[in-house]
């Protein structure tokens, strides 16, 4: 157990900081392939999400905290760092089955949306937006059927 915290420990600090410090090559032939490989990074950051979810978001925050205090230059390479940090957590997923987990995940959900009422930087807007879309719409997918059974209905 220990060599799995460690190891993913590993993985994430890796995801991170390669998302946050911009290191995969976004300009040029090889754009492409560094959109695949921040995917990829991403992906792996959303599958350890489901299984250290606190360990992740601490981090993830953290990260994004100190892009923060950056950001009052307003420079283009410290936006793309915080664009790029949020698309890597656009494999989160809400988990819905502990009551405990569902509500840490909607305090994440929380202070994102504390920062993109903050924000002025449109493309960071934009990302947190499409944060919201990629962790919302499987949580609005889920069949609630038996929940809408309890609800009378009022006669026609």
């Amino acid at each position: 157990m220990a060599s799995f915290i460690i190891f993913s420990n590993y993985l994430k600090n890796l995801c991170l900081i390669l998302l946050n410090k911009h290191l995969i090559c976004s300009t040029g032939v090889h754009a492409a392939n560094g959109l695949i490989i921040a995917d990829l990074f991403a992906e792996v950051l959303g599958v350890l999400a489901q299984a250290r979810f606190g360990s992740v978001r601490v981090r993830f925050l953290n990260e994004l905290a100190e892009l923060r205090g950056k950001e009052t230059a307003a420079t283009t390479a410290i936006t793309q760092s915080i664009v790029s940090l949020l698309m890597g957590m656009k494999f989160f997923r809400i988990k819905m089955a502990p009551i405990e987990d569902f509500e840490a995940s909607f305090q994440f959900l929380t202070e994102c949306a504390k920062y993109f009422l903050e924000v002025k930087q449109r493309d960071i807007k934009h990302a947190l937006a499409g944060l919201f879309v990629e962790t919302l719409v499987p949580v609005a997918a889920v069949r609630i059927l038996p929940a809408l059974s309890l609800i009378p209905l009022a006669p026609n």
